[in-house]
């Protein structure tokens, strides 16, 4: 909670900051166009005036965004621009004698809102498509070949409802997958009920050799209430269990061919809910040591623990692949996070974390990509 307050506190300043530098490039463009014209307002009560307006005109601009894509992306638009507004003017300042005369910054304008444009456009089809990501490991355990497909953060009606979510389902089922693995936040606060049974029952339509495997994520829960969305969790993992699919709560279940899928209570049970879930011990014992074990645990935060207890393979998602460059370092550095995207393996333990086939509020994804992930694990 105290990282998230800080964040909190970290973005309103530096949005305030970003605003007021966005203003200010704006009144020197104005000034900029009047002094060509032989107009001069440096001064005085016009200098505060067209001042205030340029903020005004600004926060009109951010509020319109707000409205439009949601504040949380209003403010990485107003960053992105500002950012590049800083590096733009640097540079033109260095060159200005080598530019038109009167230019400057009208043209440094241009070129960060053409960076912008780029950096977030690009950000955006990242965002909005989903790739497919393979991998490929091998145990010493008595297995069959084994296929998994595995996705994470679908976060349904956010950039795809239903009706999208079943087609990237097609996709995932080109794979002939022996199972599916779902690693948390199928659904958040903004999911709508028709949205959630439908994409529910898209998945009960998918034929697998071993099923498809869920564990519930944070915001699985819902965070603003049931009445909201219109369901509880109970009721989605109720039509979940309804339509085939295998929710585990801290529970297992042995499949053929020498295999446990085991479903990790999410961490958001300990510290936001002040409840319990098992240990990475007490989950261990719940397995016979020669089976090979895969943990889905939404968050990717217990990697020693489960390691010690020597899993097999932990399945995770929540990161977002750590969404917005250069923010996509910053939970493992900090120790918040123990793998913020893709694989490592630490003693007997392969771990993989996705970057997820979705976003939450997010529009953008500037330090990665959507994905779902493929799989292969085959003995030595």
């Amino acid at each position: 909670m105290i990282l998230w307050i800080t964040i909190l506190i970290a973005l309103i300043i530096l949005t305030s900051a970003a605003i007021l530098y966005v203003s200010k490039s704006v009144y020197s463009i104005a000034a900029e166009i009047r002094s060509n014209a032989g107009i001069f307002f440096h001064t005085g009560k016009y200098s505060r005036s067209w001042r205030g307006l340029s903020i005004l005109a600004v926060l009109a601009v951010f509020s319109l965004l707000s409205l439009c894509l949601h504040i949380i992306n209003a403010v990485v638009v107003f960053l992105h621009l500002a950012v590049f507004l800083i590096l733009s003017d640097l540079i033109f300042y260095i060159f200005r004698r080598n530019l038109p005369s009167g230019y400057v910054k009208r043209l440094s304008a241009i070129a960060a809102c053409a960076a912008t444009l780029c950096a977030l456009s690009a950000g955006w089809y990242l965002n909005h498509n989903v790739w497919r990501t393979e991998y490929s490991l091998t145990t010493s355990k008595e297995i069959e070949p084994l296929r998994i497909v595995m996705f994470a953060d679908s976060h349904i009606g956010t950039t795809f409802n239903a009706a999208g979510f079943e087609k990237h389902l097609k996709n995932m089922e080109k794979d002939r997958p022996d199972l599916i693995i779902i690693a948390g936040d199928f659904v958040d606060d903004s999911t709508t009920k028709d949205d959630m049974l439908g994409s529910v029952r898209a998945l009960g339509k998918i034929r697998t050799k071993y099923g498809i495997y869920f564990a519930v994520g944070n915001h699985d829960k819902g965070y603003y209430g049931d009445l909201r969305r219109g369901y509880s969790l109970a009721e989605m993992t109720d039509e979940m269990r309804r339509n085939g699919i295998t929710v585990l709560t801290d529970e297992i279940s042995d499949l053929p061919a020498n295999i446990t899928v085991i479903g990790r209570k999410d961490l958001s049970v300990e510290r936001e809910l002040q409840g319990s879930r098992y240990s990475a011990a007490q989950l261990r014992a719940l397995v016979p040591e020669d089976r090979y074990a895969i943990v889905i645990d939404h968050q990717p935060s217990d990697f020693n623990r489960l390691a010690d207890s020597r899993f097999d393979l932990v399945l995770g998602g929540h990161t977002h692949g750590g969404q917005m460059f250069p923010l996509n370092s910053i939970g493992k550095l900090t120790g918040v996070l123990d793998l913020v995207y893709g694989y490592e393996r630490r003693g007997t333990t392969d771990f993989i974390v996705t970057s997820g086939i979705s976003d939450w509020a997010l529009k953008f994804k500037t330090g990665t990509f959507s994905e779902y992930t493929v799989i292969n694990i085959n003995r030595k």
